[in-house]
């Protein structure tokens, strides 16, 4: 009924690892959308927690005392003021330029957005293309769909992922 647990959790995360509280939200998304998981739950969401390194006692600390639902409270209280009106909204901003981004967006709106307001200085790197580092990157999101490795590795198709990912298992 809510996203609000999700976003407080996430804000618990943040303030204990940021790389892994990106994780957390990676492992959240994968769980409520992929495996059908009540992660509005705090248990569910403990377990994400643990199952994405962070300090679970930390994690909880910061979601009984308060401090990350006050954090989440900033963030609102940002998108208010921005104007943000609906979910999910991206602010994409380089130096003193800002885009803001309403609804679900292609992964190619991203980098011209980005290109854009870099005036061409920002542009994607893909990662070589090699069995090591697809490995390397499935042991570290072991939730990857398909598409994520399309796009990550810019295969253009879904029939390279699959026959890629057939070959090594």
């Amino acid at each position: 009924p809510s996203s609000y647990p999700q976003n407080i959790a996430y804000k618990a995360a943040q303030k204990i690892d940021q790389e892994k509280a990106d994780l957390f939200l990676y492992n959240i998304r994968a769980a409520s959308a992929a495996e059908a998981k009540l992660t509005s739950r705090l248990d569910v969401l403990t377990s994400l927690a643990d199952a994405s390194g962070l300090d679970v006692s930390a994690f909880l600390e910061h979601m009984d005392n308060g401090s990350a639902e006050v954090a989440f409270k900033g963030d609102m209280a940002l998108g208010k003021a921005l104007g943000v009106q609906g979910f999910p909204t991206f602010l994409v901003k380089y130096n003193n330029q800002q885009v803001m981004l309403r609804g679900f967006q292609e992964f190619d709106t991203f980098v011209s957005v980005i290109n854009m307001i870099s005036n061409g200085k920002l542009i994607p790197l893909h990662p070589p293309i090699n069995d090591e580092h697809l490995l390397s990157f499935m042991e570290k999101h072991p939730r990857l769909a398909a598409a994520e490795i399309m796009q990550a590795y810019n295969l253009g198709s879904l029939d390279k992922v699959d026959e890629w990912v057939e070959r090594l298992v």
